[in-house]
């Protein structure tokens, strides 16, 4: 078997044995993960070993790419990278520090993504890797999402519930491909989705609240730098796996049907869904059981989310509460979280290591500020001995910014903002540790659909 690439007069043809060996060792090792058994531990470790080999040759693959490019591409690589320099330029004079991410899905056929780089797997890891290159070189960080890859998707998982499972298996050669060359480029973030994924160990849960699909990026990819959760309060992101369940037989059987199928039909479904959930238990559900489910979908105060994406491996989580919601939300994750460290159930060393990622960027990307109110504090590590359980907890939590959610973030001490389309308004209030501002490149002038054109060019430049 073997794979070609062509652009721009490029034939790389790569004898693809080796990706073939590993493909059907990793399937065969695969075969049984779905059973909960001893061998589950075994098929992740060989994932994570076979996503680093595909990923140390897929890298050499875009980079002799790259070196053949025609130079009409790289011309129309360079508009891409303009572009990124001016929406970063347009952030930065505007105070952010940190855009959410460049869309490195790949387009698929049917996908509902029509938005993104492109359908080619070369071409989205050469346009990321310029992309973060040159929007980093404007000292503003960037990252991509959404990991693992959603373009398959038939619908907008912030949206609707999606009925479909991405298998990570299925995800290696393809859907990774981008992730695998952002990592490489250094991307400061990548963003993880609300659709749901199964993992090695068999499990299949939303990807933003699953440990299983973070450390895909963690162990298999190597990456060490922030874990962004998308926004937690979206459709498709059920935490418990038997409501997940439940909540998919709910679905209209016809994709079309999909369309109308939004977050209003949540609160009439829930109580149905909770009950379903119940009758598949061996005993009846307790009052608190019940509740404890219809918290799951329904999710009050938003801590359930908040946490379970922390523990997951999240860095920062995206929410976005009200603003009459925000003080309580934050003071009842804060609680939670707090309760969860102190019964075990949230390892201290993975709070102190996800707190330290997020004051390491600070650190790079604010500078001295972020010591200013901690007297002796001269390291992200110094200020992180410094501070408590709480104030730990804060800095991974990042808000709207819109509707004085800037004023609210700065008062309640949490880690960042999250601001689309407006400038960074000061406020009265100065938090203890200045806030990650993330923004949007989307609304500050970068445009994914530079890679329609790219595409076309390659074609134009190719001989008849």
């Amino acid at each position: 078997m073997w794979f070609a690439f062509r652009h721009s007069g490029v034939s790389l043809i790569l004898a693809a044995g080796f990706f073939v060996g590993v493909q059907a060792q990793a399937q065969g090792q695969a075969s049984a993960e779905i059973c909960p058994c001893d061998s589950t531990d075994a098929a992740v470790e060989a994932q994570y070993e076979t996503i680093t080999g595909l990923m140390k040759d897929w890298n050499a693959v875009v980079s002799k790419a790259r070196a053949q490019l025609k130079t009409r591409t790289r011309d129309e690589l360079g508009v891409l990278c303009q572009k990124a320099k001016d929406a970063a330029e347009k952030m930065r004079k505007s105070g952010v520090h940190m855009d959410v991410g460049l869309g490195a899905d790949i387009r698929e056929k049917n996908g509902y993504k029509k938005d993104i780089l492109g359908g080619d797997p070369m071409w989205a890891s050469i346009m990321d890797q310029t992309y973060l290159k040159c929007f980093e070189s404007e000292k503003v960080c960037t990252g991509v999402k959404h990991f693992p890859g959603i373009g398959s998707l038939i619908v907008d998982p912030h949206d609707e519930l999606s009925p479909q499972i991405l298998d990570t298996r299925d995800l290696l050669y393809h859907e990774f491909s981008p992730f695998y060359a952002a990592v490489q480029a250094n991307a400061c973030s990548i963003m993880t989705t609300h659709a749901t994924v199964r993992t090695a160990d068999g499990r299949e849960e939303s990807c933003l609240f699953s440990k299983g699909c973070i450390d895909i990026l963690r162990k298999g990819m190597g990456f060490n730098r922030l874990v962004v959760s998308d926004e937690i309060f979206a459709m498709n992101a059920p935490l418990d796996a038997l409501i997940e369940m439940e909540y998919r037989a709910y679905l209209p059987k016809d994709p079309e049907q999909l369309q109308g199928w939004r977050r209003k039909n949540v609160g009439e479904r829930a109580a149905d869904i909770a009950i379903a959930a119940c009758k598949e238990r061996p005993k009846p559900c307790s009052d608190r059981e019940f509740e404890n489910m219809m918290g799951d979908i329904l999710d009050d105060d938003g801590s359930r989310r908040a946490v379970a994406a922390m523990k997951a491996g999240n860095d920062s989580v995206l929410m976005f509460y009200p603003p009459r919601y925000i003080v309580p939300g934050v003071k009842a994750i804060t609680k939670r979280a707090i309760q969860e460290v102190k019964a075990g159930r949230f390892p201290l060393d993975q709070l102190n290591a996800s707190v330290l990622r997020v004051l390491s960027e600070k650190d790079r990307l604010i500078g001295k500020a972020i010591y200013a109110s901690t007297p002796g504090a001269k390291s992200p590590q110094d200020l992180l001995a410094r501070m408590s359980l709480e104030e730990k907890v804060k800095q991974l939590l990042v808000i709207d910014g819109r509707y004085k959610g800037v004023q609210a973030a700065q008062k309640l001490d949490l880690g960042g903002v999250y601001l689309p389309d407006d400038p960074v308004g000061t406020g009265s209030s100065r938090p203890k540790v200045p806030l990650l501002v993330m923004g949007d490149h989307e609304y500050a002038g970068g445009n994914r659909k530079i890679g329609d054109r790219i595409m076309e060019a390659e074609a134009q430049a190719e001989p008849n």
